[in-house]
């Protein structure tokens, strides 16, 4: 009996890859402006690849759409990600403004995701030199979509810590 697959690596990566986005977007979009700002830290640890994040949901989403936005040219024909120094000169929210991070999440995912829409197959073996490590087109998809995932995940602790946070209080203002 021989195997069936039933969808291309290309048609599994363009689903997977947005139904992670959506996963993303179903956690932030009915955040509050002040529930994202809640548990940022001036102290949180930077590392080299963390833009935005301190802690926050504001700072997630904003870390998810810098990197989304430095690597959308990787999408395009012969494509390459964008250099931090472009990154630094970009006109961007202030992190502590949620609706305006937020929209840029929206602008930025949704370019990405065309994008990636359109993007054909060949184009998944093309290799580029990321850190010090070689991969392909396919393989850097699959860590966005990943990245995703796991920042989407921290969203959703963090909105269950706030109403963890709240019930709290109200218990301890009850006794």
């Amino acid at each position: 009996m021989e195997a069936v697959i039933a969808e291309t690596l290309i048609g599994h990566l363009k689903r997977s890859t947005r139904e992670a986005f959506d996963y993303l977007r179903k956690q932030g979009e009915e955040v509050t402006p002040e529930e994202a700002r809640l548990y940022s830290s001036v102290n949180w640890p930077t590392h080299k690849f963390g833009i935005g994040q301190d802690g926050s949901i504001s700072g997630i989403v904003y870390h998810v759409t810098a990197w989304k936005w430095l690597t959308l040219p990787l999408l395009s024909e012969g494509g390459t990600v964008r250099e931090m120094s472009a990154f630094r000169a970009i006109e961007k929210p202030p992190i502590e403004n949620y609706a305006e991070v937020w929209k840029w999440f929206l602008e930025v995912g949704e370019a990405w995701n065309t994008a990636l829409d359109h993007l054909p197959e060949e184009a998944l073996t093309q290799t580029l030199e990321w850190g010090a490590e070689t991969v392909t087109v396919a393989q850097y998809i699959e860590e966005m979509r990943m990245h995703d995932i796991q920042h989407a995940a921290q969203i959703e602790y963090l909105k269950g810590r706030i109403l963890f946070d709240e019930e709290e209080k109200e218990r301890t203002r009850l006794l």
